[in-house]
């Protein structure tokens, strides 16, 4: 089925209604486009074969049976379980998915899912375009990528996969920050594989200004600012001081951005912030650069490849906002002057 309606589909109230109503350009079955609306159609009908929901199915015959907890997964406007996309695993979780895949649906000595099926889902079922990309493989099988030499693969957004070589009995797991699945699989083929040695890393060291907090956040402490409209949702923004650290707090009507940060050290704390399309709280850690005019804080969301970059900075007696993020499916970086 080839599908190329994406952003229509997933800003819709109903993705399935969407995903039915588009028309499509060729015959299903034929020719190759990944589709996440296409999988999530699957999400649609095992809700209906199995009345519920895709994630509490899985729950009862893969998740529990497997000794993994049962998993955020983010819920489509219909209220679906969201078939292509929001899935928050461990990467040891993933190893287990892994390894059930590379033991033919069979996990210490249960059997499931079906070796039969799992055999004809892992096989080529249609031809993929290479569009220059050697290593990615050039054909699908049933939401499995196959990557050549009986390896099949997993792959999430932003460079995450799961690896699977029963030539070699091996699981790879891989979590990243934006990284393209093409470069992964090259340094897989290349470094496991064809065994090349490793070159050792270059060290560097970054100095940190030594700096006061009282003395450099003066201009900040004790003021509350108000930000336009933005995609965030902030209303206000403010950086109030405690005993040990300092917090910069994002005012939001539902669930405020809470970030606890030190100069002379990393910070962790949990906070809520969007995976998909929904917000939840996850965990978080925090670097500071401080200068008499610009405070700098980078917040790495551990559950996730996103990395936002927030800064406050006092331009000719004016206070400036800037957000970044690194990749996003929803936000979008953005910067203001603020009162």
């Amino acid at each position: 089925m080839k599908t190329d309606h994406y952003q229509s589909i997933m800003f819709s109230t109903n993705w399935v209604k969407a995903f039915l109503a588009q028309e499509f350009n060729c015959r299903p079955g034929k020719t190759y486009l990944y589709s996440t609306p296409s999988s999530h159609i699957l999400s649609a009908i095992i809700s209906v074969v199995a009345n519920r929901s895709l994630v509490d199915f899985l729950e009862e015959h893969l998740f529990y049976p497997m000794e993994i907890s049962k998993p955020q997964w983010e819920t489509s406007p219909e209220g679906l379980t969201c078939g292509g996309m929001g899935l928050s695993l461990t990467p040891m979780e993933l190893l287990k998915i892994g390894e059930l895949l590379l033991n033919e649906g069979n996990y210490k000595g249960r059997q499931l899912i079906s070796s039969g099926y799992l055999s004809q889902a892992t096989s080529w079922q249609i031809q993929k375009e290479r569009d220059g990309k050697f290593y990615s493989g050039d054909s699908y099988g049933y939401q499995f990528h196959l990557s050549g030499e009986g390896c099949f693969r997993l792959d999430g957004a932003f460079g995450q996969l799961v690896f699977i070589s029963p030539a070699h009995k091996l699981v790879m797991v891989v979590l990243s920050r934006g990284v393209k699945q093409e470069r992964i699989l090259k340094l897989i083929n290349e470094y496991v594989f064809e065994q090349r040695k490793l070159l050792p890393a270059e060290e560097t060291f970054i100095p940190q200004p030594s700096v006061s907090l009282a003395t450099d956040m003066e201009w900040l402490l004790g003021r509350q600012f108000r930000l336009k409209e933005n995609c965030l949702n902030v209303l206000k923004c403010q950086v109030l001081k405690g005993s040990d650290v300092y917090g910069l707090k994002l005012v939001r009507v539902e669930h405020s951005i809470d970030i606890e940060f030190h100069i002379d050290r990393e910070t962790r704390g949990q906070t809520w912030f969007i995976k998909d399309r929904s917000e939840y709280l996850q965990e978080y850690h925090c670097q500071t650069v401080l200068s008499d005019n610009k405070l700098t804080l980078v917040v790495s969301f551990i559950e996730t490849p996103y990395v936002v970059t927030i800064q406050l900075t006092l331009v000719n007696g004016q206070v400036a906002f800037s957000f970044d993020i690194n990749l996003s499916f929803t936000l979008s970086s953005f910067s203001q002057i603020v009162e």
